[in-house]
């Protein structure tokens, strides 16, 4: 049984927007850095992959789970092949590169909290579309 590398990419960033909430009402600069420490733990993630999908044999790396068992034990599997890692790195890189210019960007402004709570939930988001091969679970990122 291998890791669970990305359900740990699409978890620890759900997981955290709350905290992110509650660091950005102590300091917004904190918040900021969280989200942008969040995006680089996902960053070395997403690259942990890269040589198994380099080595394997369709050049896919991919993770199935049982989600709803009432509905005769529906499957959600989450993968990765060259062009989805490239633009979920791409993305993780922008969300990091968005949270530590906003530090001085955002200074002053009004709900700051919000803001990097919905920066953690962009980062949901945007790499859990690419991530996924649910339709279900497309349709929620």
């Amino acid at each position: 049984m291998s890791l669970p590398i990305l359900l740990a990419v699409f978890a620890i960033p759900t997981v955290s927007i709350p905290f992110v909430y509650l660091a950005g009402k102590k300091s917004p600069k904190a918040a900021a850095f969280f989200v942008a420490l969040i995006a680089l733990i996902n960053i070395g993630l997403v690259l942990s992959t890269v040589p198994t999908i380099l080595d394997s044999a369709k050049h896919v790396y991919k993770e199935s789970y049982t989600w709803i068992q009432s509905l005769n034990n529906t499957q959600f599997s989450l993968f990765l092949d060259g062009i989805s890692a490239s633009v979920a790195l791409i993305s993780l890189v922008l969300i990091f590169v968005a949270a530590l210019f906003s530090v001085n960007y955002m200074a002053g402004k009004k709900n700051l909290p919000a803001y990097y709570a919905l920066l953690c939930m962009l980062s949901v988001g945007l790499v859990g579309v690419f991530l996924t091969s649910n339709l279900l679970l497309f349709y929620f990122c």
